[in-house]
């Protein structure tokens, strides 16, 4: 799987829209290697991170993190 095609499977995953054949390309792809499992999850991380940031006030966002 490339860049883009797991770009793709983790913005759907995030919307809550992967259909059936997504969900079973995913699966495969987790079980070629366990660490896509941790690659995937710490996408996830970061991606919600962001959102958190983008949802929080600006006053409020911490200098460091500025």
């Amino acid at each position: 799987m490339n860049e883009s095609q797991l770009q793709r499977l983790l913005e759907e995953f995030q919307d809550d829209a992967l259909n059936e054949a997504q969900c079973r390309e995913l699966m495969a792809w987790f079980d070629e290697d366990d660490s896509h499992v941790v690659a995937f999850a710490d996408e996830l991380r970061v991606g919600n991170a962001l959102v958190s940031m983008q949802m929080m006030d600006s006053d409020h966002i911490p200098l460091a993190v500025k």
